[in-house]
């Protein structure tokens, strides 16, 4: 890696530590190599829970929480919060499954040392993935969901960090939602960082 960004990942990570959401704008190689170096520096801080997720990869909301509630409950995460999927399997309906963000962040009191860890979110597309998840039938059809429970659920209460590079800042997709005011989780609830 480049000298240069190697000092941005340092000013990520730097970021992140003094508890920080972040967003990386610039060359999509460049930001996405940040992106996954500082997700690598990150991983080695044993205060945090880091979890790496691709947008590409998301089909479905399930394939965004699964990841995360893995490295928090392990395995046998489904036994753990097995009343919520008793739920919704009775009540089934999109926006419900984004209640999963509840058991997504940091509980202070936890009764497992990986419950008590702060959750840095790195997210490989970060505009694409709420996107799909918000706007899954068109830019003029947004479903409320990932993006104000991501907002209200870990943001806002600090219960998770985020970390995500903009692969288009001109897509429909940003325009639509990180670019978007009007959408709760706007690109003002992220510091910016400008990888040049």
């Amino acid at each position: 890696m480049e000298y240069s960004l190697d000092i941005e990942v340092q000013l990520v990570c730097e970021r992140i530590l003094d508890k920080g959401s972040v967003l990386l704008f610039g060359n999509s190689e460049d930001t996405l190599k940040v992106l996954k170096k500082a997700y690598e520096e990150l991983s080695k801080n044993n205060e945090f829970l880091c979890s790496y997720i691709q947008a590409s990869e998301v089909k479905e909301p399930l394939d965004f929480f699964t990841p995360i509630l893995k490295l928090k409950f392990g395995e046998n995460y489904r036994d753990r919060i097995k009343s919520f999927f008793e739920l919704h399997s009775k009540y089934p309906d999109r926006i419900g499954i984004f209640h999963l963000t509840d058991y997504c962040g940091q509980e202070s009191e936890g009764k497992t040392e990986n419950e008590r860890k702060l959750p840095i979110i790195f997210v490989e597309g970060i505009e694409e993935l709420l996107f799909k998840l918000d706007f899954p039938n068109g830019p003029n059809k947004r479903e409320e969901g990932i993006g104000n429970s991501l907002r209200g659920g870990l943001h806002q209460t600090k219960k998770a960090i985020f970390c995500g590079n903009v692969k288009n800042d001109k897509s429909i997709a940003y325009k639509s939602t990180l670019g978007n005011y009007g959408y709760m989780f706007y690109e003002g609830n992220f510091a910016i960082q400008i990888i040049e």
